[in-house]
């Protein structure tokens, strides 16, 4: 039989024998489960969609009293059902059927379940299936979920990896996967004995205009260097400074990357080329990294007005930023409620 002629056969049961004979119901049940792996999900989610309907009809017109027609109890042998067609799809030769299995799995089957499945995923051959199957372990969100897509680190294919490294800074709270220290080299997380700043670990990178010095060992992911022009750093102390003005928008903290101090004195140095040489606190993760995460969907019109009032103070500053795009805003937990900090002046410049 194929699909076309047992979705004929269903559509007679059911429409045609249903009001008039409830069994015909429970036997299109049974060639559904019989022939569930000729079916398509959407052909077996069609079928269901009507059954459903046949048995709301058959209970307004008393037909059967029979448990089997409760409406809750054949919503969940319909839903079982179609999950086990769509998990059938794993194997299915074409990869955008496989990877809309691992899609509804993810977002419908019991985590216990859904976990194998998708791990199974993780070797497929195609790197379209596999970056499916590791946003479908962020969707699930657990400690295993971290586990396995830290293994696609290894993956042969660029995409992926870089799917598996977007994916944890998004889900870890581990700082070796923080946006700033995914790609290094493991051992700048090793601690150091040395206490003495001047041994720790460091590793600079450029970015236009600027440097951003990581420190490892007992520094890594609290503490970085920012080496910038005169102008953006004028602009930044300008924005860090003023308390007064943030108090008056709104916040009862100042939402700008904070730069350390030392004896009361910030911790910036000008440099013999004339740039200066800052240190400041790492916080939290990006604004987008952030709002990626399903668990933290009820906050994002908090951070999303945050956000607006750091534009507005900014402007009332008389201060322009340069890039203020997503990922130069970050979010930190205080307590239980998200803070929102704006970051990465390195291009900023007061315009009074």
């Amino acid at each position: 039989m194929v699909a076309k002629e047992i979705e004929q056969i269903l559509f007679v049961f059911i429409n045609k024998l249903g009001k008039q004979c409830p069994k015909s119901i429970k036997t299109s049940i049974s060639v559904l489960e019989k022939y569930k792996d000729k079916l398509t999900p959407h052909r077996t989610r069609k079928i269901s969609n009507i059954l459903v309907k046949s048995v709301l009809d058959l209970l307004e017109l008393k037909h059967s009293n029979e448990s089997f027609f409760k409406k809750e109890n054949l919503n969940e042998l319909i839903e079982n059902l179609n999950m086990k067609v769509w998990i059938l799809k794993f194997n299915d030769s074409r990869r955008y059927m496989r990877a809309e299995a691992i899609d509804i799995v993810a977002k419908n089957a019991d985590l216990k379940e859904s976990i194998p499945l998708i791990e199974k995923m993780l070797n497929d051959k195609d790197s379209y299936v596999r970056k499916t199957a590791i946003k479908a372990l962020i969707e699930l969100g657990s400690e295993n979920s971290i586990r396995l897509i830290e293994k696609m680190l290894k993956d042969s294919d660029i995409e992926v990896r870089e799917e598996a490294e977007k994916a944890l800074t998004t889900l870890s709270e581990r700082v070796e996967h923080h946006k700033l220290y995914i790609k290094q080299n493991p051992k700048l997380f090793e601690a150091g004995k040395e206490k003495s700043l001047g041994y720790i670990k460091r590793k600079e990178f450029e970015k236009t205009g600027s440097k951003t010095v990581l420190l490892g060992s007992n520094l890594t992911g609290k503490v970085i260097i920012r080496i910038i022009n005169e102008e953006a750093f004028f602009a930044w102390r300008r924005a860090f400074e003023a308390k007064k003005t943030w108090k008056e928008i709104g916040f009862d903290y100042i939402p700008v990357e904070p730069i350390l101090t030392k004896h009361g004195k910030l911790r910036a140095y000008k440099t013999k080329d004339g740039m200066y040489r800052v240190s400041t606190k790492i916080v939290g993760e990006s604004f987008a990294t952030f709002l990626e995460n399903p668990k933290n969907s009820k906050f994002r019109e908090i951070v999303e007005h945050q956000k607006y009032k750091i534009y507005y103070g900014l402007k009332k500053l008389n201060i322009e930023h340069g890039h203020l795009h997503y990922g130069n805003f970050c979010v930190e937990f205080h307590g239980e409620q998200p803070r929102v900090y704006v970051i990465d002046f390195d291009r900023a410049k007061i315009i009074d």
